[in-house]
């Protein structure tokens, strides 16, 4: 009966199961030495996720004392002792459904391949919650760090039983298709085994049918695919490479969902591999070379067109539920005064300042991974404690909206009307300020358009749409990734645009969305001037985002998204 649950918990992932050790588990060998696993739990959580101490024996059985565990979960979200698994524990958090700070995915990719390199039986095992979006971020972020080859496992032990019996029987049907197919490929080739078009053999690709058999898990827009422009780069390639093999090994056959599904997190792939291809943008912060300094650049607004009606069932729970919450007190969150002069507003966010200053000056120094005297406790492990992860780690340091006095414009085509929401920044609102302040300014103030939000252009940060109360999707990005090289203060403006599909979790008023437009310009002047932040709340009421924007997941469909909404 628990199995049952378990099943039902892990949804369109794939199950190890381990006759002889009488297991199975929320678990997948991605290759030989990556294993991908659901979080190892205890108490109540052990009956529909996978129980600590089974895959502590899987582990124990297979990998003896050469496996070591990393742990992409908040203190805030889960937690265990490293003593669990005999101290071979590292810790990397992040939060759910979100990208991670750049800094962190080098730093973590770092110490699991400086493991896997102290011998050919040592193994890596990630997970973080579902072992799905944060664990399969990492694990391909490793693959696309190593030089090894991307293919799937090839040990017997790396499958369950039916899965070794159909990769044989694939493989045995592979030879006989290529011997009989020989005689008629010596005519027109000097190989009896005629390439494909990336360079491998038909027999080599045989090997990898299983990831073939997928969905292609190429992304569906333009800006996932390529961030600055590199169309059909060599590390585009090896990026699609590993989507689809994590993909092929982490879902069920039978399904064609993507492994790595949240479209910020497959940007992230895109930059990560950019990065060790040495070509992303100089400006990073992570290269020495900067001596951890990058510029400046704005955000000048954002358009958002949307659907006036539509969307069903879905968005009709969610504008009764946003009435709702329009009518509860205000230290819900930012009143309708407070976020522009319509119901479309947007929060941006990001991590905490000190804890990305730290992961970066750690990138830089390239400080080799070291480990004390008993070879599995970790020296300087910056997550050794809870300092970083015991409280939120996404902070709002502005709001847009549109401005007062403006409405959304108007226009139709075949399908309907189309709404488009210019939002600008806001100044800051009473609600971040002394609750004491005279009504009268209390409304929130557009800034001159000219100003715009001033970001670094090399630091990580997050879009969130919200019609009222409840949030309709959010995106992350890392600004110079998508604006023009070398940095110029020319005063020319760059456009991203983005679709439904690029959006994380468009639920509720999300199925509306049409498509999103970033206008982003460089500013190589501004120097001293502080990245805006927004003050900590007191416990005056003060908030800082909206607290009941998990009854949009709730409504959505997707119960997961609701931690993601809170951080």
């Amino acid at each position: 009966m628990a199995n049952y649950v378990r099943r039902i918990v892990s949804g369109h992932k794939a199950r190890y199961k381990d006759d002889e050790l009488n297991v199975e588990l929320d678990l997948v060998y991605l290759t030989d030495r990556i294993i991908i696993m659901g979080y190892p739990a205890e108490g109540l959580e052990r009956y529909y996720r996978n129980p600590r101490e089974d895959a502590k024996r899987l582990l124990d059985t297979r990998h003896g004392d050469k496996y070591r565990v990393f742990n992409f979960c908040p203190i805030r979200e889960n937690s265990y002792p490293a003593s669990v698994f005999d101290g071979r524990v590292s810790r990397y958090p992040w939060p759910d459904h979100h990208a991670p700070p750049i800094g962190l995915l080098a730093l973590a990719t770092q110490e699991m391949e400086a493991w896997l390199k102290q011998g050919d039986d040592y193994t890596v095992v990630v997970h973080c919650k579902a072992g799905k979006g944060r664990s399969g971020t990492i694990a391909c972020s490793l693959l696309l760090r190593m030089d090894d080859a991307i293919e799937p496992p090839k040990l017997k032990r790396s499958y369950n039983a039916s899965e070794w019996a159909d990769k044989r029987a694939d493989e045995i049907m592979q030879d006989v298709v290529s011997e009989a197919e020989a005689p008629r490929a010596t005519i027109s080739a000097e190989s009896d085994i005629p390439p494909t078009t990336d360079g491998e053999t038909s027999s080599e690709k045989g090997e990898n049918n299983s990831v073939e058999k997928h969905l292609d898990d190429k992304p569906k827009s333009n800006l996932l695919e390529v961030p600055v422009g590199l169309d059909h780069a060599p590390h585009t390639v090896k990026v699609d490479k590993v989507l689809k093999l994590h993909t092929s090994r982490r879902m069920k056959r039978t399904v064609s969902s993507q492994g790595v599904s949240i479209p910020s997190q497959r940007r992230w792939l895109r930059y990560w591999s950019e990065i060790l291809h040495n070509v992303s943008p100089p400006q990073l912060r992570l290269s020495p070379d900067n001596g951890g300094k990058a510029p400046k650049c704005r955000l000048y607004n954002i358009r958002v067109r949307m659907r006036d009606s539509g969307g069903g069932v879905q968005v009709a729970v969610v504008r009764m539920a946003n009435l709702l919450i329009e009518s509860a007190p205000r230290s819900l969150g930012p009143s309708e005064r407070e976020r522009g002069a319509t119901d479309v507003w947007v929060s941006l966010a990001r991590y905490e300042d000190e804890m990305v200053e730290e992961l970066e000056r750690r990138v830089r120094a390239g400080t080799p991974v070291e480990y004390e005297a008993d070879g599995i406790t970790r020296k300087d492990g910056m997550f050794a404690t809870d300092k970083w992860d015991n409280k939120k780690m996404v902070k709002s340091f502005a709001r847009m909206g549109v401005a007062q006095g403006q409405k959304a414009e108007v226009s139709k085509d075949d399908s309907g009307t189309i709404l488009t929401y210019n939002l600008v920044p806001l100044t800051i609102s009473s609600d971040w300020v002394d609750i004491g302040r005279e009504p009268e300014i209390q409304q929130a103030e557009t800034q001159p358009p000219e100003h715009g939000v001033l970001l670094d252009s090399s630091r990580e940060f997050r879009v969130k749409l919200y019609v009222g109360q409840v949030f309709m999707g959010w995106m992350w990005f890392i600004p110079c990734f998508h604006l023009p090289q070398p940095p110029i203060n020319d005063g020319a403006k760059t456009t991203i645009k983005l679709t439904r599909s690029d959006v994380d979790f468009p639920l509720g008023f999300g199925a509306l969305l049409m498509d999103i437009e970033l206008t982003l310009g460089w500013d190589m002047e501004t120097t001293e001037e502080q990245l805006p932040r927004e003050p900590e709340r007191t416990a005056s009421g003060h908030v800082q985002e909206p607290k009941m924007t998990g009854v949009l997941a709730a409504a959505g469909g997707n119960i997961e998204a609701l931690q993601g909404a809170r951080d």
